[in-house]
C-alpha cells in the first residue's frame, strides 16, 4: 500500500490539512463559544441587575400586577431576552413572564438554584441567570437569554473554516502534485538509470540529467561518476581478460575452466582443438566417462585454493594428467 514515494507524500500533505482543518475547527469553535458566551452572560446579568433594581419596590408592596407587567415588558423590549420569572425566598416561582398557568415545568427543577444553567429547549440554547433581588430578602430574578445567535455565529465560523481548508486542500494537493513530480522525476530517473546500468554491456553510457544545484542534482552527478567509474571497471577487466585469454591460447597445454557444477566454462585454443568446442559440457564429457571421476578434486581446489597435481585413465584408452 503507497508503495510510491509521490502517493506517500500527497498522503502525508492530506492528512496534514485534515488534521489542521480539524484542530482549527475545534479551537475556533471553542474559543468562539467562550468569547461569546462570556458577552452574553455580561449582558444578561446587566439587565437582570436593571430588572431587579425596578422590582424591589412592586415586590415589598407585593404588587403582582406591576411585578407581572415589568417582567413582560422587560422580555417585550429586548429580543434575547426568552424570559423571566421571580421566586420567592423559599424557592417557590411567584411571577413569570409566561401566560397564566403556562410556566413550563421544565424551569421548576431550576427555580431555587442561584447558579448559571444552560437549557437545551425548542427555542434553542438558553443561559438562565439567578439574580438576589435585595440582597435574597424579597427573593430571586431568573432571566433566561437565548444563546442561539452564538450557536448560529459559531457554526458559521466552523463552517467558513472548513471551506477554506478545503479550498487550501485542493489547492495544496495541486501544489504538492507539482512538488511531488519535481522530487520523483530526478528519483525515478535514478532508478531507471540503474536498471539500465546492471542490464547494460561495459560499453554502454548511461547517464542522468544533472540540472540544477539541489541536492537531487548532486546526486545525479555522483550516479553520473558512480557509473563512469563501474564503465571504466568494466572495460579494464574486459581487456584484461581479453589479455589473459590471448596468452591462454599461446599455450602448448590444454586449459579448461570448470565450474563448481563440473560445467566447462572456457577453453582456450589447445583444448578446443584436442577437444572440440565443449562449453557447457561436463569436464567427464571430455574424457568420454559416463560417470564423474572417483575422488574428483574440483570441490577440493575450490576450498583449499591448493593446486593438486593427478593422473587419469578414461575408458577411451586415454591418460590425461591433469593439474587443478
Amino acid at each position: 500500500m503507497f508503495r510510491h514515494l509521490r502517493d506517500r507524500i500527497i498522503i502525508s500533505f492530506c492528512l496534514l490539512m485534515l488534521g489542521g482543518g480539524a484542530l482549527s475547527t475545534t479551537l475556533v469553535s471553542h474559543n468562539m463559544t467562550y468569547t461569546l458566551g462570556e458577552a452574553v452572560d455580561r449582558h444578561g446579568r446587566s439587565m437582570a441587575q436593571v430588572l431587579s433594581d425596578q422590582l424591589g419596590e412592586p415586590l415589598a408592596y407585593r404588587d403582582r400586577l406591576s411585578v407581572r407587567r415589568l417582567l413582560t415588558g422587560a422580555c417585550e423590549s429586548n429580543s434575547d431576552l426568552v424570559y423571566a420569572f421571580v421566586t420567592d425566598p423559599d424557592g417557590h416561582v411567584s411571577n413569570h413572564s409566561f401566560a397564566v398557568d403556562r410556566f413550563p415545568q421544565d424551569l421548576l427543577r431550576i427555580a431555587d438554584s442561584t447558579t448559571p444553567q444552560i437549557l437545551k429547549t425548542e427555542r434553542g440554547t438558553i443561559r438562565d441567570l439567578a439574580l438576589p433581588i435585595s440582597a435574597g430578602v424579597l427573593g430571586t430574578l431568573h432571566v433566561g437569554t437565548s444563546m442561539s445567535w452564538v450557536d448560529e455565529a459559531t457554526g458559521n465560523a466552523v463552517e467558513n473554516v472548513l471551506v477554506t481548508t478545503a479550498i487550501a486542500m485542493v489547492l495544496g494537493v495541486v501544489g504538492i502534485l507539482f512538488l511531488a513530480h519535481l522530487i520523483t522525476r530526478p528519483v525515478l530517473a535514478l532508478r531507471d538509470a540503474a536498471n539500465h546500468l546492471g542490464e547494460a554491456e561495459g560499453d554502454a553510457i548511461i547517464v542522468v540529467p544533472e540540472s540544477g544545484s539541489d541536492e537531487l542534482a548532486d546526486l545525479a552527478r555522483t550516479f553520473n561518476r558512480m557509473a563512469a567509474q563501474i564503465r571504466e571497471r568494466i572495460n579494464n577487466c574486459q581487456s584484461m581478460s581479453a589479455y589473459v585469454e590471448r596468452v591462454l591460447d599461446q599455450m602448448e597445454s590444454s586449459i579448461i575452466v570448470v565450474s563448481a557444477a563440473y560445467r566447462v566454462e572456457y577453453v582456450n585454443r589447445t583444448a578446443q582443438d584436442r577437444h572440440g568446442s565443449v562449453p557447457g559440457a561436463s569436464c567427464r564429457d571430455i574424457m568420454s566417462d559416463e560417470r564423474p571421476c572417483d575422488e574428483c578434486p574440483v570441490a577440493e581446489v575450490l576450498q583449499t585454493r591448493a593446486v593438486i597435481h593427478r593422473n587419469h585413465a578414461a575408458k577411451s584408452g586415454r591418460s590425461y594428467e591433469w593439474r587443478w
